[in-house]
C-alpha cells in the first residue's frame, strides 16, 4: 500500500501538469464555445490530479477568461491563491480581475498581498501603479470640494 501511494504521489504532478498543458492547448485551438468548455474541464481535471498544483487554476482561469465568465476566472484564481498565497502571480492576476468586476475591496486586497509577496518585482510594481486611480478615488481626497464654492466659507 505505502508503494502504491508513493508512486501514485511521483505520477499525479506529472500528470497533471501535462493535463495543464494540453488544456492550453485546447484552449487555444479551439473555435467554438464547446472546445472551450472541454478545454475548461481538463484544466479543471488536472487541477483535481494534483491539489498542491496552481498552474491548472491559472490555465483554467485563461479559459474562463477566454469564454467571458469573468466571476468564474475570479473563482479559479481565488482557489490558486489559497493553494500558493505567498505567489504573486495569482495574487497579480486577481488584481486585474478585481478592476474589470469594479471589486475595489478585491483590487485593494490583491494589490497589498502582491505587494507583500514580492515588493521588488516588476509585475507587482506594475500592478500597483495601474491599480492606483482605481484605489485612489478623487473624492476621497482631503483636498475634495463641492462646487460651487462658499464664499467667506
Amino acid at each position: 500500500v505505502a508503494l502504491a501511494s508513493f508512486g501514485a504521489s511521483a505520477i499525479l504532478p506529472d500528470l497533471s501538469q501535462s493535463k495543464a498543458q494540453q488544456a492550453l492547448a485546447e484552449a487555444g485551438a479551439a473555435k467554438t464555445p464547446a472546445q472551450l468548455l472541454a478545454a475548461l474541464a481538463t484544466a479543471e481535471l488536472a487541477a483535481r490530479l494534483n491539489p498542491l498544483a496552481v498552474e491548472p487554476l491559472l490555465d483554467a482561469a485563461v479559459i474562463a477568461d477566454r469564454r467571458g465568465l469573468r466571476l468564474a476566472e475570479r473563482d479559479y484564481l481565488l482557489r490558486a491563491v489559497h493553494r500558493a498565497p505567498y505567489d504573486a502571480l495569482p495574487w497579480n492576476r486577481l488584481a486585474y480581475v478585481a478592476v474589470i468586476l469594479g471589486d475595489r475591496a478585491g483590487l485593494l486586497s490583491a494589490v497589498h498581498q502582491a505587494l507583500a509577496d514580492d515588493p521588488i518585482g516588476s509585475d507587482s510594481l506594475i500592478l500597483a501603479a495601474t491599480a492606483e486611480p482605481y484605489i485612489a478615488l478623487p473624492q476621497n481626497s482631503a483636498t475634495a470640494t463641492g462646487t460651487p464654492l462658499v464664499p467667506g466659507g
